[in-house]
């Protein structure tokens, strides 16, 4: 009966402890999107900043300005969808290692360790 006891309290200290990670990497995903749209903000106001300084009448010059506008533009956002993905995977994979779950590299090479065994123990048969 203790060891049953033993068993069922640390499933219950597992539980809490998956629900706070749980909860962390819900509070750290918000904290990044919260990050991204200020940051969002700023760019735009910024942005609007520089299309009163680019004001002009000659359109040849202004599609110009806009498409290179565009270009930085998009460029700033593509490094930091890349920084902001970096760190989501980041945070998912550590919640997902402290509750053991395995990689897929650590499951693929598990396959072949087993496929590896296998495959002795066959020619040990014959």
């Amino acid at each position: 009966m203790t060891i049953f006891n033993n068993v069922m309290e640390q499933g219950q200290v597992l539980g809490k402890n998956s629900a706070e990670m749980g909860k962390t990497v819900v509070f750290a995903g918000l904290g990044m999107f919260s990050y991204v749209e200020e940051k969002s903000i700023n760019y735009f106001n910024e942005l609007v900043g520089m299309g009163k300084d680019y004001h002009s009448d000659d359109i040849t010059t202004l599609k110009d300005k806009v498409e290179s506008l565009n270009k930085n533009v998009r460029t700033k956002f593509n490094e930091k969808e890349a920084i902001l993905e970096t760190k989501i995977h980041n945070a998912f994979s550590g919640v997902l290692h402290r509750l053991g779950v395995p990689t897929k590299d650590e499951v693929r090479t598990l396959i072949e360790h087993v496929e590896e065994l296998t495959s002795k123990i066959e020619k040990l048969k014959k």
